[in-house]
């Protein structure tokens, strides 16, 4: 075993230790504002499978979704500009002409990019991307696990995944472009709202739930069912539990910190 020499029973006497001295406390408002976040980009991802249904069993024509897509991209540039005091005309119009010459053009590909795959196997590797995207993505916090590139990347794997399954290009491409709305451009522009307007979360949570319980039940009752469950544990359970469960924090604050800091 090896000592180190050079601290003595003084020095080790003279260390100064602290519990708990930079440990975060939250309220319930707080925490149900944080739950509220995460689990209306769920409820995006639930949109989106919404949305695909409905394109691809012709019960919701295509002019529908493009004036969907286009209402959705001008209330986001209009919020981002609200906030940032700043409008690129240029630049906003290279990256659209880019993207719709690009994106439509590479359409055909992706839409036969998985054809020989079952499409059981198709839904599910979709909904196991989705997921992870949600992990990684960026709500507004930094941990270990943020990593935004990474998030968008498999949500927008996860959008090609189904877009293969559609039998339209045009359709495909739309839905490819409200993939990019969703869970590209919108979390930046969530990230700038819940920074100025706390009550934001909640407003847009309520806006979601409501869409989603709507068009979920035109679609399935069970799935209606399974989603309720799931947000009673989102947006009830996991508050209350981070109440009943923070008093248990323990944490120590020694000269480790500050070396490794």
């Amino acid at each position: 075993m090896l000592y180190d020499s050079t601290i003595g029973n003084e020095d080790v006497k003279n260390m100064v230790f602290e519990r708990n001295a930079q440990v975060v406390e939250y309220n319930f408002l707080e925490a149900l504002g944080g739950a509220c976040v995460f689990t209306s980009q769920l409820d995006m991802v639930i949109i989106y499978f919404t949305l695909f249904e409905f394109i691809e069993a012709k019960s919701l024509n295509t002019p529908v979704v493009i004036l969907m897509v286009v209402s959705f991209v001008l209330i986001n540039q209009a919020i981002s500009f609200l906030i940032t005091g700043t409008f690129k005309f240029k630049e906003k119009v290279k990256s659209v002409l880019t993207f719709l010459l690009f994106g439509y053009g590479f359409t055909p590909m992706i839409r036969t990019f998985t054809t020989s795959v079952c499409t059981d196997t198709i839904y599910a590797v979709s909904w196991v991307a989705f997921v992870l995207s949600l992990v990684f993505q960026d709500y507004g916090l930094k941990g270990p696990t943020v990593s935004h590139v990474l998030s968008v990347n498999l949500g927008i794997s996860a959008s090609v995944f189904l877009i293969s399954r559609m039998g339209d290009d045009f359709d495909a491409f739309w839905l490819l472009t409200t993939a990019i709305c969703f869970f590209v451009y919108w979390p930046q522009v969530r990230n700038r709202i819940n920074s100025k307007v706390s009550v934001f979360p909640f407003v847009y949570e309520f806006f979601c739930l409501a869409v989603v319980f709507s068009t979920v039940s035109s679609i399935s009752e069970n799935y209606l069912y399974v989603v309720i469950m799931v947000h009673v544990v989102l947006l009830l359970l996991f508050p209350l539990a981070l109440m009943a469960f923070q008093p248990m924090k323990n944490t120590i604050t020694g000269p480790w910190d500050i070396l490794a800091s």
